[in-house]
Order: C-alpha cells, then sequence, then structure tokens
C-alpha cells in the first residue's frame, strides 16, 4: 500500500520509513514566531530553530518542504511567565509561559505532527530557512517556551507557493490528512515508543 492523495506527493509505504528517516532530534525550545499560523490560517504552529537540530535537517541536500512524525513536550520548570515580542513585530508581545499550562497526558507523551522546513514561500520569506510544527492535538494554551523533541519519519511534498490563502489551508489540511494515514500504520505507530 502507498499513500499518495495528490498527483506530486512523495509515496509513503506501509512497510514504513525509508531512508533518510528517521532523524530524531534532541529538546529544543519553542520560540516565537510571526503568529500567522493561528491568526491568519487556522493552524497554530511551534517554531524551533533550525541551527539547534541535528546537522541532517540544516544541510542544502535536505529538502524544504512538509514533512511528519511524532513529537513530544517537556515543560521548563521554574521560570516566571514572561511577554516576548514577535520577530515582525516587537510590539506585538505573546505570553512566554514555558510549558506550564500543559496537562499531564500532554507532557512528554508521543504526539502526532506534520511541519515544515522551509521559506514560507506565500509570505515571501525567502530569507531565513525555518522549521515550523504543527500538532495533530488541541491545546488549551499555549507552550512557548517549552521544549520539544521530534522524530522525522517521512516526507510529504516539496514546498510551494499558492494563488492564494484558501489554497493554502487546503494543502495543509491534506497533509495532515497524509500524517494521520500514515502514523495510522503499523509500521510508522512504532516509532512513538522510541522518540
Amino acid at each position: 500500500m502507498v499513500i499518495l492523495l495528490r498527483n506530486d506527493d512523495a509515496p509513503i509505504y506501509e512497510s514504513g520509513p525509508i531512508e533518510p528517516f528517521p532523524i530524531g532530534t534532541d529538546y529544543v525550545q519553542i520560540q516565537a514566531g510571526f503568529g500567522r499560523g493561528s491568526a491568519e490560517l487556522g493552524i497554530p504552529t511551534a517554531n524551533v530553530p533550525l541551527k539547534k537540530l541535528p546537522q541532517q535537517l540544516q544541510e542544502d541536500g535536505f529538502s524544504s518542504g512538509i514533512y511528519f512524525g511524532y513529537a513530544k513536550l517537556k515543560p521548563i520548570t521554574n521560570k516566571n511567565i514572561e511577554y516576548i515580542g514577535r520577530p515582525n513585530d516587537p510590539n506585538t508581545k505573546v505570553e512566554f509561559n514555558y510549558g506550564e499550562c500543559l496537562k499531564k497526558d500532554e507532557i512528554e507523551v508521543p504526539i502526532p505532527v506534520v511541519f515544515s522546513v522551509g521559506y514560507n514561500v506565500f509570505y515571501g520569506d525567502l530569507t531565513e530557512k525555518v522549521v515550523e510544527l504543527h500538532f495533530l492535538h488541541h491545546f488549551d494554551e499555549n507552550f512557548y517556551g517549552c521544549l520539544v523533541k521530534f522524530t522525522v519519519l517521512g516526507y510529504i511534498r516539496p514546498e510551494r507557493n499558492y494563488p492564494s490563502l484558501d489554497e493554502l489551508i487546503k494543502a495543509i489540511n491534506t497533509d495532515k490528512d497524509v500524517t494521520k494515514r500514515a502514523l495510522g500504520l503499523e509500521s510508522f505507530q512504532m516509532y512513538k515508543d522510541i522518540i
């Protein structure tokens, strides 16, 4: 069985991850992004610094695009709540609570995740490669500043531009469906225990 929902999706095989996957990260701190995921798309993301991820993900040969896997969150204890400005607008402050609002069943448990590694070409952000994780889970509160680690299990599609915001949202929702189908396969589920 092969999962392909669009003509230009990369094939995802029932047998499980194919080289170079899986790729695992250490815990890194979630940082403030531009705020577009929640506000404009209705698809909140957790941004992580690419420079803190494994070298393999930073190399020029690692394709920009959409990936999937599992992630775990871990709060940072003994941190005071801060309000930090967004990179594009220092006057718009976001609450950094370092994960203190996470529920018990959201801490250090594997959560399905779909994410982009790239330049946000739709928004014209072409200078710096970013990593934006979208958890396939509803959180009641934000968790800026907490720690996340994740395992990259597969590649879905290349990064591309879209003619409208609606087309971008439609593509992201299809990426979420691909992720759910892939992680529903037994050959991928086993990786949630080794993240």
